[in-house]
């Protein structure tokens, strides 16, 4: 196993502007204790979620999701972010502005996985147009406002991080060397882009990535409360929204993990909870600072369940 010492360089960095659609690559952004935005201001990573336009029986709108029957044709939502405007097309085609000052409006509920948080609703206008294009009633929230508090998780590592719309942690990572190694044991071409990280590194060992506890990116201290669980999105091609079996069925077969719940569900790629800010670019250095101790017990699923 590589020493502490080990360093890489960021290669990829990605915005997710709303939860579940597509990415927006940047060459440059501000890291920051609730995740990535963008340098210039403006916009930040998982800052809008579509949601039910319908209240569950608690009265609170559930978020709706790629994982979600029917709902994997979220990767046609393609955003665009140019002189500080935010537009969202469907494909190629059918563009829409969406307005950054609306930040004061209608507070609905909202429900992103166990967390119920008070959002911004945005304007009929937009929840037309995305209940058109996905076939169902729903509207857009906005993760802003007096009244929008959401704590990253606390039960592996204790933080006073916060988080938008992003899963349970601001940042999600991983070497391109996992990516080769998974691509060579499940003899398909995969890509990145298919874990939704918001940055990927090269430098480092297949695999090494869940023996770090500590790191500094571009000199900003980060640590990792968990590996990332992977739900059947990344099945889900980014680009034509086609389901497959990989990579989650290779995944099986050699990353999987016991959570805190007793629950065997395959990992690929880190949390992290960054304790500072500032600017990273491609380029910069990924730098382990310390190691996990005790180490990261993973293995295939028939291992695990023993």
């Amino acid at each position: 196993m590589p020493s502490v010492e080990a360093k890489g360089r960021i290669s990829q960095l990605a915005l997710y502007p709303i939860k579940s659609t597509h990415r927006l690559e940047l060459t440059q952004a501000r890291l920051t204790k609730a995740g990535l935005e963008t340098v210039e201001g403006g916009l930040k990573d998982h800052d809008f979620m579509v949601v039910s336009a319908e209240v569950n029986a608690d009265g609170v709108h559930e978020f709706v999701q790629q994982r979600q029957r029917g709902m994997n044709i979220m990767t046609q939502i393609l955003p665009r972010f140019e002189n500080g405007i935010l537009s969202v097309s469907w494909g190629d085609k059918d563009s829409i502005t969406v307005p950054l000052d609306n930040i004061s409006g209608k507070v609905i509920p909202v429900k992103v996985w166990d967390d119920v948080c008070q959002a911004v609703d945005q304007d009929d206008q937009l929840a037309t147009w995305f209940s058109d294009h996905l076939g169902k009633p729903v509207r857009l929230v906005r993760a802003v406002g007096e009244a929008f508090h959401r704590p990253t998780r606390q039960n592996y590592l204790k933080n006073d991080n916060t988080a938008r719309f992003q899963d349970g942690y601001p940042i999600h990572w991983f070497p391109q060397e996992d990516v080769t190694e998974l691509e060579q044991r499940a003899g398909v071409s995969l890509g990145w882009e298919r874990f939704r990280p918001q940055f990927v590194a090269e430098g480092f060992e297949p695999q090494f990535v869940h023996a770090i506890f500590a790191l500094n990116v571009a000199g900003i201290p980060c640590d990792q409360p968990k590996p990332c669980e992977r739900c059947p999105i990344p099945q889900i091609n980014p680009e034509t929204g086609e389901k497959t079996a990989e990579p989650n069925r290779t995944m099986m077969k050699y990353r999987v993990w016991k959570n805190i719940h007793d629950e065997l569900n395959p990992i690929f790629g880190e949390n992290i909870n960054p304790h500072g800010e500032g600017v990273i670019q491609i380029g910069d250095e990924v730098e382990v600072t310390e190691l996990r101790n005790p180490q990261l017990i993973y293995g295939s699923y028939e291992e695990m369940k023993k």
